[in-house]
């Protein structure tokens, strides 16, 4: 028998969602507060002393943004609280995050809009 790729009935329902973002341009990681939250409270863990983990020793800057930001191909989206991490060159994290850069990693999220004009 062949199972499915994607999860169905059930298994769809309990699936567990974090949503990160890996910024490979200007080396930071940003992680949404509320999906990483709802997942910790599912494996119940400690909110609090996660939260306090990532700002003290990851020096991560809690902000307020879009996790999509800079993406032209999702629609817009409501701002959230993100945990922004700057990936410090030789660390675990920038392992990580080379396996997202691309070989010319010097190019812009995606094509940028167009100006908006009362004309358009």
């Amino acid at each position: 028998m062949t199972l499915p790729i994607w999860p169905l009935g059930d298994a769809a329902r309990n699936q567990k969602a974090l949503s990160i973002r890996w910024v490979t341009s200007s080396k930071k990681l940003r992680v949404s507060k509320t999906s990483l939250f709802r997942f910790l409270r599912n494996e119940k863990v400690s909110v609090d002393r996660m939260d306090e983990g990532l700002l003290k020793y990851y020096g991560a800057k809690l902000i307020r943004g879009r996790m999509a930001g800079g993406l032209t191909n999702i629609p817009a989206q409501a701002a959230e609280e993100i945990y922004e991490i700057v990936v410090t060159p030789g660390s675990w994290l920038d392992d990580i995050m080379q396996h997202h850069a691309t070989a010319d990693d010097t190019r812009k999220i995606g094509p940028q809009p167009r100006e908006q004009t009362r004309d358009r």
